[in-house]
């Protein structure tokens, strides 16, 4: 069903020349074209990595999944259990077909009373001038050392000041009162199930891309 889904939704996509130093990149489903890219440029299909990365998670049950989509960008988000179906987990999977984002793994846990999604780890698995981390690295996900990370949070203190705080305005609405509540959270684990919390679990292009801001702010430091 899933690869149904990407197949349906997300077109293959071909570049052609424009001129020495620049590409375009176009659907191949309606021949429009979606971006412009340097010369150096490597096309990396979300289409056919997405499918690549689920053959290596077919041990895994999935629970659920979300698949959202634009002209250019694609996320890929699954919730999953671990074989012995004892630890839940989630794996958020984005690409885009020029520069505006490199191939990410965003991996983590979610709550199952409240369902808020806690992004533990990310990995580059792939960027789209050259490579970086070894695929083989990147597609090996360890569910027992994501739940030791969930943990470690909550040892992790309070850091967050002025500036901080600026950064998650983007994310969520911050006033007087929210502001003294989240300085009162004693660790980085009950920020960031206070932001999510306050977040609107619409599934959409905007949540994920919250979600990978808030990692940024908060886990990756």
């Amino acid at each position: 069903m899933i690869i149904k889904d990407i197949e349906q939704k997300i077109p293959y996509y071909y570049t052609k020349e424009i001129s020495e130093d620049f590409l375009g990149i176009y659907s191949q489903k309606s021949h429009k074209l979606v971006s412009v890219v340097s010369s150096k440029y490597k096309l990396v299909q979300s289409r056919d990595l997405f499918k690549e990365i689920l053959l290596q998670l077919k041990d895994y049950n999935f629970i659920k999944y979300t698949l959202k989509t634009n002209y250019k960008t694609h996320y890929l988000y699954l919730r999953m259990e671990f074989p012995g179906y004892t630890q839940k987990f989630m794996m958020i999977l984005v690409n885009s077909v020029d520069k505006s984002n490199a191939v990410k793994f965003l991996v983590g846990v979610y709550e199952q009373l409240c369902a808020n999604d806690l992004i533990i780890t990310s990995w580059i698995y792939f960027k789209h001038i050259g490579q970086t981390e070894e695929k083989s690295k990147a597609l090996k996900i360890f569910p027992g050392s994501i739940i030791m990370q969930y943990k470690a949070l909550e040892n992790k203190p309070n850091f967050l000041d002025e500036r901080i705080l600026q950064r998650l305005k983007g994310i969520i609405y911050l006033d007087e009162k929210i502001t003294k509540e989240i300085l009162a959270l004693p660790n980085i684990y009950e920020v960031y199930n206070y932001v999510t919390s306050k977040m609107t679990k619409k599934y959409n292009m905007t949540y994920f891309q919250k979600l990978q801001s808030l990692y940024n702010i908060l886990i990756r430091r």
